[in-house]
């Protein structure tokens, strides 16, 4: 199934995958599974003839001599860490993916499975480098303290443009150039540190996190890691560190808002310092508190240990917290705060403070347009979450959307909108050529389900064959167990894909528009993410954050979130003309009470 999806000439011919790629994909270097690069293993496998069947050689040869399958699995190293595989003489990657995975073995240097986990959650824990793959990337996720992927595609513009995920592009390219994976490691300037004090040193990275780090080596000129403020002395409960430290309070991990907290941390750095706090994800009582920079979190059991929590924060100079979970996780940070005492905002991500349902969403998926009486009385009548807001010295939250129906229930004026943070780097539009006569090829990315507009599509697509309109939808993304839509001329679904993936993804299907028929306020989006990175035009509802995330940016369409299927195909219809004119459309415009573009940048770090 993956190789008919990643090769759409096969799938097309409707040829059998295994006789193609045995008969002539191997010949040709394509890639037999999602877990075998053909490429990446002739280039790093010295005795292996171009012509032979790079495959069948990786899997004949010994483990200790056979290369690796691809770049985000290094054989070789999985043997060093785990010695039972290495005595039983077993194939690396076959292990990692019927056993090593499970068992939360890590599938290279820079992946830590229970780092990336709790970011990820445990949902991804049966297979978390697959989880990577087809999620994380696309989701910016970090596979280890070490590594940050976000940074390091604002640091090298040409990791962000190539069609693979920046760890990927770290191994492939990155390493060998010399260039960091992480603000708080240089190889170029810890390798020249090394040759200075006597010390033979290959391979940076490696002598660094086996060696130099647990000792508390520097990385980089630039950083000192914020954990050696632990040994700063505290007089009379008050660090003596000079540098002040904003406390990140989250709950059981949560992608979109680890990837907001790990974004902020490093905007705020190094004016301010951050730790984050966050219960553990199968205990009530069990916190963990790190920072970016360090390897292993410190843990703590909060019924015996709250004067040792509150010490620790203070010998940070911890001055202001940023909240960012739910109600009930809300209350550990609580008793923390009975005796530390510092002021704290709250980041809103969705109405579980002020709702039943977290995405305003009635019993059938789909946003039902405001909240209705019962959960408003809810909310009153829930004294914790009134006092999480009346007391927060700020509510942060990501759209003016957010701020207006929030400030209808709770009736606060503390508000402020900030969009959350991305990573995203910055992409320039670019408009696809559509000649007259020919289909305009719609894209709508991630699971199809009600919530994400699944009826909107098939209605939109039915209007479409009553008119013959020449419209094509295309779903990229998985299938859901609502999903029924057979391939036609009106619509095809291509399954799922990886983040490396979707940029040949869409050039092979002609794609002109990524269209999001999403029914819900979201305030974060990861396929909407994909779409701006992609740089194709885009048609988005006014709903949510979506908004601010693509104002002032060319190329963007917006329209009611409840349009009819008419209204829609007249949309598609208008697009269609812009596109063969080429006729720029308006910028997406806020209205005068805009929201705060930079302000994680200049205001919130006033709190320093």
């Amino acid at each position: 199934m993956w190789y008919l999806q990643r090769y759409s000439d096969v799938r097309n011919a409707r040829l059998n995958p295994f006789v193609h790629y045995v008969k002539y994909g191997a010949v040709e270097q394509r890639s037999p599974s999602l877990w075998f690069d053909p490429s990446w293993y002739l280039e790093n496998t010295s005795d292996l003839d171009a012509k032979a069947n790079p495959i069948a050689h990786f899997l004949l040869t010994a483990p200790a001599v056979a290369g690796s399958p691809t770049a985000l699995f290094d054989s070789k190293w999985y043997i060093e860490q785990y010695a039972d595989i290495r005595e039983a003489g077993i194939n690396p990657l076959v292990h990692y993916v019927s056993h090593g995975a499970s068992e939360g073995r890590s599938p290279n240097m820079l992946f830590d499975t229970e780092w990336y986990l709790r970011q990820a959650g445990e949902g991804a824990r049966h297979n978390p480098l697959l989880h990577y793959m087809t999620i994380g990337a696309a989701a910016g996720l970090s596979t280890h303290p070490l590594f940050d992927p976000n940074w390091y595609v604002r640091r090298y513009p040409d990791a962000a443009a190539a069609q693979m995920d920046p760890l990927t592009h770290y191994f492939a390219i990155g390493q060998h150039e010399g260039r960091g994976p992480h603000p708080s490691f240089d190889p170029v300037w810890y390798m020249g540190q090394s040759h200075a004090h006597g010390l033979q040193v290959k391979d940076a990275l490696r002598h660094y996190l086996t060696i130099g780090l647990p000792q508390g080596v520097p990385g980089s000129s630039q950083f000192q890691p914020v954990s050696a403020a632990i040994n700063a002395p505290v007089v009379n409960g008050v660090s003596q560190q000079a540098k002040p430290t904003i406390l990140m309070v989250q709950g059981r991990p949560k992608a979109d808002i680890d990837i907001h907290v790990y974004e902020l941390s490093n905007t705020l750095a190094p004016a301010i310092n951050t730790l984050t706090i966050r219960c553990l994800v199968d205990s009530a009582h069990l916190v963990e508190i790190y920072d970016i920079g360090a390897r292993t979190p410190v843990r703590f059991d909060l019924l015996q240990q709250l004067d040792e929590i509150v010490e620790y924060l203070r010998a940070f100079n911890v001055v202001r917290a940023n909240v960012h979970c739910t109600a009930q996780e809300f209350s550990i940070f609580e008793q923390i705060n009975s005796v530390l005492n510092i002021p704290y905002d709250v980041t809103i991500y969705d109405y579980d403070l002020f709702a039943a349902d977290r995405n305003l969403a009635g019993p059938n998926g789909s946003f039902v347009g405001e909240i209705n009486i019962s959960n408003i009385e809810t909310f009153h009548s829930d004294g914790s979450a009134q006092d999480i807001v009346n007391k927060a010295g700020q509510l942060i939250v990501p759209s003016i959307d957010m701020s207006d129906r929030i400030q209808r229930i709770a009736g606060v004026d503390n508000i402020v909108v900030a969009p959350h943070l991305t990573g995203l780097p910055e992409t320039q539009p670019r408009v696809p050529a559509l000649k007259p006569g020919k289909c305009l090829n719609i894209a709508v990315l991630g699971t199809a389900e009600d919530c994400s507009g699944l009826s909107a599509i098939n209605e939109v697509r039915q209007l479409v064959l009553e008119c013959d309109a020449p419209i094509r939808i295309i779903m990229i993304g998985a299938p859901s167990s609502e999903t029924s839509m057979a391939n036609d001329d009106t619509a095809l679904s291509v399954g799922e894909y990886v983040r490396g993936q979707l940029p040949e993804i869409l050039d092979e299907n002609d794609i002109h528009l990524i269209w999001y028929p999403i029914r819900i306020p979201e305030a974060f989006s990861y396929t909407l993410s994909e779409g701006l990175w992609s740089g194709l035009p885009l048609l988005v509802p006014n709903l949510g954050a979506f908004p601010e995330r693509v104002a002032g940016r060319s190329w963007v369409f917006m329209a009611d979130w409840d349009s009819t299927p008419v209204e829609w195909l007249s949309h598609f219809q208008a697009i269609r003309r812009s596109l063969l004119l080429h006729a720029k459309p308006d910028k997406v415009e806020l209205s005068s009470r805009s929201y705060v573009k930079n302000f994680y940048k200049t205001e919130y770090r006033r709190f320093g």
